[in-house]
């Protein structure tokens, strides 16, 4: 399937209910830049990846990582990749969205995608 970049186009959201229940099965970066990868697995079809563009903040009860604060080169990339891995197994539980942001919640984690290009 091919891969979906969660942004705002033409003053709406993608429609991502369809994969709420779904797990998350890979984490990473696409080579291009910030942008995050998420692989889910729904129960009852296959794999889908989303692309999380700029900006974006992922936040847990533990930690808050805002895409401005890490680069993709060197060992600050890795070490928060890291910390995101802690998305494998979440399952998606909810989505909520405004004009403003898109918010994908996975068990304790949250992760927000702001309209601002």
């Amino acid at each position: 399937m091919t891969p979906r970049l969660i942004q705002k186009t033409d003053g709406s959201w993608p429609r991502l209910r369809h994969l709420i229940g779904a797990e998350v099965v890979g984490v990473g970066w696409r080579s291009t830049g910030r942008v995050l990868v998420i692989e889910l697995q729904p129960p009852d079809s296959a794999v889908e990846t989303l692309l999380i563009s700029l900006p974006w903040v992922f936040a847990s009860c533990l930690m808050s990582i805002a895409s401005s604060e890490i680069t993709t080169e060197g060992k600050d990339a890795t070490d928060t990749l890291q910390d995101l891995i802690g998305l494998d197994g979440a399952r998606l539980t909810g989505i909520e969205s405004d004009q403003e942001s898109l918010d994908l919640i996975f068990d304790s984690i949250r992760i927000s995608v702001s309209s601002d290009q």
